[in-house]
């Protein structure tokens, strides 16, 4: 009887350790995946944070002193007419052209000789909306006058009793007028377009108009 007694003992005493030693692996397994669980919602909560702010930073327009080289100006301008305003951003600054009107010259009215058919003087208005001086000559300096749908253009140049030089500097904010003439055929349609020769040195603004539509 008494061994029997403490077998019983033995038994019970073995039981109670068993359970104390599962128990305690059980909180120590049940601890360790909380702790692994916490870890991942930190490390997913710090890379949607990265993320955001990248989005952030991408979606921030550079300034534009730090898009210079980069390719990365204004879209391009077409298919605008007489009477309209385009952003022409350059290498140069940002100017806004307007095309005021056009007037096709008579041969008669030059103070110099021709060799081709028409003259066609483009009256046109710049304004510096950038951050620094620019020569207005300069930023328009690369106007290519085409026959619609012709691949090659003729550049402008200063006639004696047309045109006049524009002013050396045109500061931020300031704008001025004054005329482009263009040695150019005969045509129904024209199209006066910025940004071809220096292409990648800013974007491409191109008025288009009619014969019909000019002075």
């Amino acid at each position: 009887m008494r061994k029997y007694i403490g077998f019983m003992a033995i038994i019970f005493v073995t039981s109670i350790i068993l359970g104390a030693c599962s128990g305690s692996n059980n909180d120590e397994t049940a601890s360790n995946n909380a702790n692994n669980n916490q870890e991942e919602e930190v490390n997913a909560s710090s890379q949607d944070n990265s993320k955001q702010t990248d989005n952030n930073e991408n979606s921030d327009e550079k300034p534009r002193s730090e898009r210079i080289g980069e390719d990365e100006w204004k879209e391009d301008e077409t298919g605008v007419g007489i009477g309209d305003t385009a952003i022409n951003d350059s290498n140069l600054g940002e100017a806004e052209l307007t095309l005021d009107s056009v007037e096709l010259v008579d041969e008669d009215e030059l103070e110099e000789d021709t060799d081709v058919t028409q003259i066609v003087a483009a009256n046109i208005t710049i304004k510096n909306v950038g951050e620094n001086a620019f020569s207005p000559a300069d930023v328009l300096y690369d106007g290519e006058l085409y026959e619609k749908g012709e691949k090659f253009g003729t550049e402008w140049d200063y006639y004696d009793g047309v045109s006049e030089e524009w002013e050396d500097e045109l500061q931020p904010d300031k704008e001025t007028s004054g005329v482009i003439v263009f040695d150019n055929w005969d045509s129904d349609a024209y199209e006066l377009v910025f940004g071809d020769k220096t292409e990648g040195l800013g974007n491409r603004v191109s008025f288009e108009f009619e014969k019909g539509e000019t002075d």
